[in-house]
């Protein structure tokens, strides 16, 4: 058994998946329009200078935490915009649940 070829059967059954698929529909849905797309753009931006700052040791202000909630709540008012977050959110999912079995199983 070759591990690399196991990974790469992983990787085709990721992109066969419900999950993928609705992820790369949700993702092309906002590609046709710049609004919807800055939008998400700005949502991740913000997400990934959040995510930067309490890496670099710095905590969250209140402030902080809100300004994202409001992003947020606005982004996932449109319903494109939404799709896609819950589908990352699912794919996202996956791939926790593939670390942790993996884990679990080199731990046993």
């Amino acid at each position: 058994m070759n591990v690399y070829d196991k990974a790469y059967d992983l990787a085709r059954a990721l992109k066969e998946s419900d999950e993928w698929v609705t992820l790369v529909e949700a993702r092309a849905a906002i590609d046709g329009d710049e609004a919807v797309k800055g939008m998400y753009t700005s949502l991740r931006t913000m997400q990934f200078e959040l995510q930067q700052k309490q890496m670099s040791g710095q905590e969250l202000t209140p402030e902080d935490i809100e300004n994202w909630q409001k992003q947020y709540e606005i982004s996932a008012l449109h319903s494109d915009v939404k799709k896609l977050l819950e589908a990352e959110s699912k794919f996202s999912q996956i791939f926790e649940d593939i670390q942790k079995i993996l884990y679990d199983s080199l731990n046993e």
